[in-house]
């Protein structure tokens, strides 16, 4: 089997963060966001609303100055495709934007909530500097001096490189006193997704024999073995298209 090995590179981003100061804006002076989530659950809004304070949460979309739509999508391979957009109202009516991220399969609910609040605070960025707000923000850019210490950042790697397995079997019996019939399928399968492509490959074997018995020294027996297997990958070339082959193979064998 050929391996496949993933090059990843760090993106190394603003980070936004409320200074420590004596002047601390009012909540009418903060810009007002209203966080709507496709998949509520994914979104913490207690967690969001205690690490950005630098904005003021609400829960009525008409008194927001910014409707932020968070559109979760689960990919077949695992983890989840994010998109963040940034809808301005109000005063903002003219800015909007979007932006996307990716959750790997191996990331903790926690992981997860931090990396959301990070886009959360690039998005809305635009917005609170045009307030009394931008007077308590600080810029913190996490880069490493070196490209060797750049690279000790990066994230931890998976040890299964982002494959999922699965192994399946079952056995089904029946018979009486002339006839007697099994059948024990199985089959092993894998796939794997990330940014850049898609994988899946899947192997399977069945095994099912009938036996007849005509008098006490006559059997009839039909056996049929069959094996096949079935892989396929795919290159993405954006968001909504990619490029990739199919290969299949089947074998039967019947015996009588």
């Amino acid at each position: 089997m050929r391996k496949n090995i993933t090059l990843s590179f760090c993106i190394l981003l603003f980070t936004v963060t409320t200074a420590k100061t004596q002047n601390n804006p009012t909540s009418a002076e903060k810009v007002k966001v209203f966080l709507d989530c496709t998949r509520e659950w994914l979104c913490d809004f207690d967690y969001v609303k205690q690490e950005m304070k630098m904005v003021d949460l609400v829960r009525d979309r008409f008194l927001a100055d910014v409707h932020v739509q968070v559109v979760t999508n689960f990919v077949s391979g695992g983890g989840e495709q994010n998109q963040v957009i940034f809808i301005g109202q109000k005063k903002f009516a003219s800015r909007n934007d979007t932006l996307s991220y990716f959750n790997n399969p191996t990331m903790t609910d926690d992981e997860k909530r931090k990396q959301l609040v990070k886009y959360l605070e690039i998005g809305l960025f635009p917005f609170y500097t045009k307030t009394a707000v931008a007077d308590n923000i600080s810029i913190v850019y996490n880069a490493k001096e070196t490209e060797n210490d750049a690279t000790k950042t990066q994230q931890k790697k998976d040890p299964w490189n982002f494959w999922q397995l699965s192994f399946g079997g079952s056995g089904f019996f029946n018979g009486d006193q002339n006839y007697k019939s099994r059948r024990l399928p199985g089959e092993i399968g894998g796939s794997r997704e990330t940014n850049k492509s898609r994988s899946n490959i899947n192997f399977s074997i069945e095994n099912n024999k009938t036996t007849f018995s005509i008098n006490d020294s006559t059997k009839d027996v039909a056996e049929n073995k069959v094996t096949s297997f079935n892989a396929n990958h795919a290159i993405k070339l954006n968001e909504h298209w990619a490029i990739g082959g199919n290969l299949n193979y089947q074998r039967s064998i019947f015996e009588n």
